[in-house]
């Protein structure tokens, strides 16, 4: 590899680390207060025709502080960390990203939505967390008020990785073990939890995820989302509402990313 190569090489892996540590933040950090936690007020007509919704306050290891709003008017998750939004709204056929910071939009298909972070995450960690295969276990047990779902991988899966682990074919950071626990408590459509999942990064599974907790190929749990409050709340379309006057980009990875360089925005 001549001096050229090696160069190249560096600068890329140093955009890496610079992108992951950026993005990916510790699981376990001390949640935000729940006032604080608020999207930016956005204006529009006065709210009417109100309906029953939940705020879910969730801590991710990839975005932190994120307050979810869930209702039949619509699904709206905003970033404390970032300000990064996401909206959808009825027909539910398209997720729209904005950020009031940097001033982009973008709209795409939902199906067409993944993970801002994926991409950087699968790099550092050799894995996808969306190909990780799972199944129903257990009953629904009741927990914080809702309704709990577990899904799992299997016995047979988390022993196949062992045994590959121990043969050197993958490092000892992959998953051993994956659990999602969901709720279909929130009247939300599958469109809505089907985007939540790709938004975690996780595999689809019908429910809203509440938490997310992988175990390494050491035995080492590490919660990727937890929740930390949920309260029912009434909604209207006003807090639904994309704000005008804003940037259309190509894609919500660019809202993401922001100000960044083009070829940091090539990890994402």
């Amino acid at each position: 590899m001549n001096a050229s190569a090696i160069q190249k090489k560096a600068e890329f892996f140093a955009l890496a680390a610079a992108a992951i540590t950026s993005y990916i933040v510790p699981a376990f950090a001390e949640p935000a207060p729940m006032n604080k936690v608020t999207a930016p007020p956005v204006k529009g007509p006065a709210p009417k025709n109100q309906v029953d919704g939940w705020k879910i306050l969730q801590k991710s290891k990839f975005f932190g502080d994120e307050e979810i709003l869930i209702s039949p008017l619509g699904l709206k998750v905003y970033n404390i960390r970032s300000f990064r939004t996401l909206v959808m709204t009825p027909p539910f056929q398209t997720v729209t990203v904005y950020n009031l910071q940097n001033k982009f939009v973008c709209k795409i298909p939902w199906k067409a939505y993944r993970c801002p972070v994926a991409k950087t995450f699968a790099l550092f960690n050799q894995f996808e967390l969306s190909n990780i295969p799972v199944v129903k276990t257990g009953k629904p047990v009741l927990t914080n008020g809702y309704t709990v779902t577990t899904y799992q991988t299997t016995r047979s899966y988390d022993a196949q990785q062992q045994i590959l682990r121990n043969t050197d074919h993958v490092p000892s950071s992959n998953p051993g073990h994956f659990e999602v626990k969901v709720s279909t408590d929130f009247g939300e459509r599958p469109e809505v939890s089907s985007t939540l999942c790709r938004h975690f990064g996780s595999p689809i599974v019908k429910g809203v995820p509440m938490e997310v907790i992988i175990s390494d190929l050491n035995n080492t749990p590490t919660a990727y989302v937890h929740t930390v409050k949920s309260t029912k709340l009434k909604v209207s379309t006003k807090d639904f509402i994309v704000p005008g006057g804003l940037k259309t980009v190509a894609s919500p990875q660019q809202v993401e990313a922001g100000n960044m360089s083009p070829e940091a925005m090539q990890l994402f």
